[in-house]
């Protein structure tokens, strides 16, 4: 007899308007679908934004994701495609939290020049579970950036895809802690600039100081090799601390790419800094803080050096099951980018409807 499995529709709009260089409007109504089975899930959403901010007033962001797990194996698939001036503000306005566990993204977004540019991405990963201590992970995944062609972008931006493949072993040392060990190899092609890879190997560790205090960290060499001549050693690390208490939560995290691409100029090594906060103030009021910083210097000619910083936060009142509403601020910076520096402060009102069980059946 085959398991029952169930479905759920839900809907959300968020009205929001501000004040920055000028006042604002922009509206975002989306969809989202979760299908639960006895072994499998499915999730799927697209939100559409409207925006008058930018001179590319509609964006187009669609994700699906869908995992399936036995006695022994995990299966993890997800893609998904944006069109967007600015994937930073299209979720701040819409009180989406930076997810942790989203795997690379590109750090920069030519929002100075208020058009929008095409990422696509695909990532496979599968977990075997060797004894009660020991797993194998395998994991692979696709990028691709496009960039509209206009003479401003020659030489700075370019269309490019990147794809990276990984295994990894992790062995449990005792109830808190874990350590492991993960090669990673991926190779680039940029439109403008030709090809690249890198490959690192990392030693990579976890410890859970009670249950709502965890750690994690890994450090290891890359090697990278640019065209046919450029080639060096460099490290990857990273270090990041979360906090979960019931609804509330909190994660630093520090991270260092060895050579990586952020979207601007060719590969570079990049130091990043993010901090999250979580806070409910009350039964119907909650706090959203997020700071990210990073620095990034290329590699092969120097002239590809950037800096950004994104502040923003967010207050929640809950008003009923399917009305809320919310008051923020973002300052966000990109430095040393040359036509490409940006700096925006803007103040922002938005009315939330969340009707998130509009359909429910099951199969």
């Amino acid at each position: 007899m085959t398991a029952e499995r169930n479905y759920i529709v839900g809907t959300t709009t968020d009205f929001v308007g501000g004040l920055g260089s000028g006042s604002f409007y922009a509206l975002y109504p989306s969809i989202d679908l979760r299908s639960i089975g006895a072994h499998s899930a499915l999730g799927a959403n697209y939100a559409f934004g409207l925006n008058r901010q930018y001179a590319d007033t509609k964006s187009h962001v669609a994700s699906v994701t869908f995992s399936r797990s036995s006695n022994r194996w995990r299966l993890n698939l997800s893609g998904s495609v944006q069109m967007t001036p600015d994937f930073t503000t299209f979720n701040v306005l819409r009180g989406i939290a930076f997810d942790p566990q989203g795997g690379f993204r590109y750090l920069f977004d030519p929002v100075a020049i208020r058009r929008s540019s095409r990422i696509s991405s695909t990532s496979v990963g599968a977990d075997y579970v060797l004894s009660r201590k020991s797993t194998v992970s395998v994991s692979g995944s696709y990028s691709q950036r496009q960039y509209r062609h206009q003479p401003l972008l020659t030489g700075r931006l370019s269309d490019q895809y990147r794809l990276s493949g990984s295994v990894a072993y992790a062995r449990e040392q005792s109830q808190r802690s874990s350590l492991g060990l993960e090669y990673t190899s991926t190779y680039y092609h940029f439109n403008q600039f030709g090809i690249a890879r890198s490959h690192a190997i990392n030693i990579e560790y976890s410890h859970r100081f009670d249950p709502t205090v965890n750690l994690r960290a890994h450090v290891g060499p890359s090697y990278t090799q640019i065209g046919a001549k450029e080639k060096y050693f460099s490290y990857n690390a990273s270090l990041s601390l979360e906090k979960l208490v019931q609804s509330n939560t909190f994660l630093v995290t520090y991270s260092r790419s060895g050579g990586e691409s952020t979207g601007y100029g060719y590969l570079s090594e990049t130091d990043q800094v993010r901090i999250g906060a979580n806070r409910r103030l009350s039964g119907r009021t909650s706090a959203l803080l997020e700071i990210t910083a990073f620095d990034s210097r290329d590699k092969t000619t120097n002239k590809y050096k950037t800096r950004g910083t994104a502040v923003s936060g967010t207050i929640t009142r809950t008003l009923n099951e399917r009305l809320s509403v919310n008051v923020g601020a973002q300052l966000y910076s990109y430095g040393n980018v040359s036509v490409f520096g940006f700096s925006q402060e803007q103040l922002f009102f938005s009315l939330k409807f969340r009707e998130p069980k509009l359909l429910r059946f099951s199969k």
